[in-house]
């Protein structure tokens, strides 16, 4: 499992079974406690979540999804390629991931497409991916100023929609050990 995926399923599981101290965990706090690597932590706390980036996000992965169907080797040619560009885990995950996507000539292709480089759709997916879990979950409280939570929360119907579709994308690939 890439420390993407690790990231995002633990906040996850996180976000939707906690209660009691953990509930009062800021958004901060939990990245910081998912993502070790304090250039990940920086990024990801300067990360805003906008339409574009969003909606590239949401295409992007409904493309890779098909992918993942046809070249069942995708997820694990990701990972080492991650592993390659940082085996002592010092460059970063969103530095590793972005790489490795890159550097997939298919992944690479989609990412063109849709006009977004690897460190925007890694970033976007992360905080994306929080922001949804979060919302979804209500355990987390005192997020209110939160930009990424506001905005998630603020998305209009048709891009809801798209997000809603999204996290069915999201739960696929998954099953299907891509860890993006």
């Amino acid at each position: 499992m890439s420390r993407i995926l690790h990231s995002i399923v633990l906040g996850s599981v996180l976000s939707v079974s906690i209660a009691g101290p953990l509930a009062q965990t800021s958004r901060d706090n939990l990245l910081s406690a998912l993502i070790t690597n304090a250039p990940d932590q920086r990024a990801l706390a300067k990360h805003r979540l906008t339409v574009t980036n969003v909606r590239q996000l949401f295409a992007v992965d409904r493309e890779l999804l098909k992918l993942t169907r046809n070249v069942p080797d995708l997820a694990s040619r990701v990972l080492e390629l991650e592993k390659r560009f940082d085996p002592d885990g010092q460059a970063g995950t969103v530095v590793a991931a972005a790489k490795a996507c890159e550097s997939v000539p298919e992944i690479a292709q989609i990412l063109g497409g849709q006009k977004i480089a690897g460190r925007e759709y890694v970033l976007t997916k992360m905080v994306a991916t929080f922001a949804q879990v979060v919302s979804d979950s209500g355990t987390f409280h005192g997020e209110e100023s939160d930009p990424s939570l506001q905005f998630w929360r603020s998305l209009g119907p048709a891009l809801k929609a798209e997000a809603e579709d999204w996290k069915s994308v999201r739960e696929e690939m998954n099953q299907r050990g891509w860890t993006r």
